[in-house]
């Protein structure tokens, strides 16, 4: 049998020889455990698309391929020819866009399916948290760190506050500007960036890394669950008008890692059992109750062509009459009503755009509640934790948001 040939690295190291043929070859410099992750992913892909047989199966596993290559560098924008800086986002995008969204039967080793840590910057990365005018386009940053990865504004209910999750924390900013100050939510587990307002404005109903949901006072003290350990993960997106319910997102998650397409619930404030809103194959997400309770808007991907393609929709507070409101090329998530109910601020990533991943060209745009009359906002570097929860202020004018430059 003859020896496999081991390919021959060009002199300038950009490129490998196998066979004659040059193929780009990876980024040499992309730290290793990135690049591990990578390569993981690309063959997972690789050995799904030799079965693959379905076209729209073998489109998503062609394009996880192609995810993963251009996270490596092998494909894409010649690694060469890029900022050092540049190359690690790329890379950490790719992972976090193949990491965001399974693919379906997708088994992952027990150590990548523990609880997910608090994001964190990269070098030369700053979180900038803003306040829009969307009636003026006044932006104003009221606080800017290259230390914490701040996400997903709410604003308190007198309109002093902004409440802000990171490093696994929740923290207040002061929306004149000022330091944030941490929220002591006693011995929780890290949180993520799913937090809502009760409507007496004295609690937050927070998502934690034990995948459950927890009530707890921004006073600080004793914190109360509210989810059971189910088998689900929880995500908390919005709080009923009158605080007796909320609606998640639940995440199953079978024996064998697999996660399952994440669903809409609802469960009473107080605990007890949830209630499914949505069951079928495609995956829903950022459920949110309208200022008069008459709808939940959420994004999802059952009207996609291709996978990720989501868009928004709504429906009665017991899973009937679904719409669908936007029907564009870009992927378009979490829906926010604001406080007068007149209008719906959405985050609308680049079509192609798998799940709602980080560290993307993203735009915020503005539509009426049935998705007419769309028009953009602000175009920003962002994506996860730009704009995750309900971040419209008290006066139905003024908006909240992150982004996360990198300097060149």
């Amino acid at each position: 049998m003859p020896s496999r040939e081991h390919p021959q690295r060009t002199e300038d190291g950009r490129h490998l020889v196998i066979r004659g043929r040059r193929w780009r070859a990876a980024d040499p410099e992309l730290p290793q455990e990135i690049a591990d992750a990578l390569r993981s992913e690309l063959g997972r892909a690789r050995s799904a698309l030799r079965t693959a047989r379905e076209p729209s199966e073998i489109a998503l596993w062609r394009d996880r391929v192609q995810l993963a290559k251009e996270g490596l560098g092998e494909r894409g924008t010649p690694w060469w020819e890029m900022m050092e800086a540049d190359r690690r986002r790329r890379a950490r995008e790719r992972l976090l866009a193949l990491r965001g969204t399974e693919a379906p039967g997708t088994e992952r080793p027990d150590a990548e399916r523990k609880a997910p840590m608090p994001r964190s910057l990269a070098p030369g990365q700053r979180s900038r948290i803003h306040i829009l005018d969307v009636e003026t386009g006044q932006d104003v940053i009221v606080h800017d760190s290259a230390e914490v990865l701040y996400e997903a504004p709410n604003w308190s209910y007198d309109g002093d506050w902004l409440i802000v999750n990171g490093d696994g924390h929740l923290f207040r900013v002061p929306v004149g500007g000022g330091e944030p100050q941490q929220i002591d939510l006693g011995d929780l587990p890290d949180l993520n960036n799913d937090h809502v307002l009760a409507p007496d404005g004295q609690d937050v109903y927070v998502s934690a890394d034990d995948g459950r949901i927890h009530r707890a006072p921004l006073a600080g003290g004793e914190t109360i669950p509210v989810t059971e350990d189910d088998g689900h993960l929880h995500f908390l997106h919005g709080v009923s008008p009158d605080g007796t319910t909320l609606a998640y997102i639940g995440v199953q998650r079978l024996e064998d890692g697999t996660w399952l397409p994440p669903k809409v619930f609802t469960v009473p404030s107080s605990g007890g059992a949830p209630t499914p809103l949505t069951e079928d194959e495609f995956p829903d997400d950022g459920a949110e109750y309208s200022p008069d309770g008459a709808w939940i808007y959420f994004n999802s991907e059952r009207a996609r062509t291709v996978p990720g393609h989501a868009q928004l929709f709504r429906m009665r507070p017991d899973g009937s009459g679904v719409e669908q409101l936007t029907d564009d090329e870009r992927v378009n998530w979490f829906p926010h009503l604001s406080p007068d109910g007149r209008r719906v601020a959405y985050v609308s990533f680049p079509p192609g755009t798998l799940g709602h991943p980080a560290d993307r060209d993203v735009i915020l745009r503005l539509c009426a509640p049935d998705g007419t009359g769309i028009r953009d906002l602000v175009r920003l570097h962002g994506g996860q934790g730009t704009m995750n929860v309900n971040s419209w202020a008290p006066d139905s004018r003024r908006l909240a948001y992150v982004d996360y430059p990198v300097d060149a």
